[in-house]
């Protein structure tokens, strides 16, 4: 079971007993928020797991400032800060 599906599972009010209820018919916005909230969750769950990768990278070169020879936009800012952090050292 993923994570995703494990929030799903969860926001449905199931925790592995008896099955959540039946949703009531949804209206054409509901669905679409709905579908929204997934995307979302989606992309929260991709993120999490770069990042993860990305922390994990660094960690395994021995030194946090490595972060700026990392070839990724997403880390440009954070990037920028630990240089600036190292230099005033």
């Amino acid at each position: 079971m993923t994570m995703i599906d494990d929030m799903r599972r969860r926001l449905a009010g199931g925790r592995g007993g008896a099955p959540a209820a039946a949703p009531a018919a949804e209206d054409e916005a509901t669905r679409e928020l709905r579908a929204r909230r997934d995307a979302l969750a989606d992309r929260v769950a991709e993120l999490t797991f770069d990042l993860g990768g990305l922390t994990y990278e660094a960690a395994a070169r021995g030194r946090q400032r490595d972060f700026r020879l990392m070839p990724s936009r997403r880390w440009a800012t954070v990037s920028q800060r630990s240089i600036a952090d190292s230099s005033d050292s």
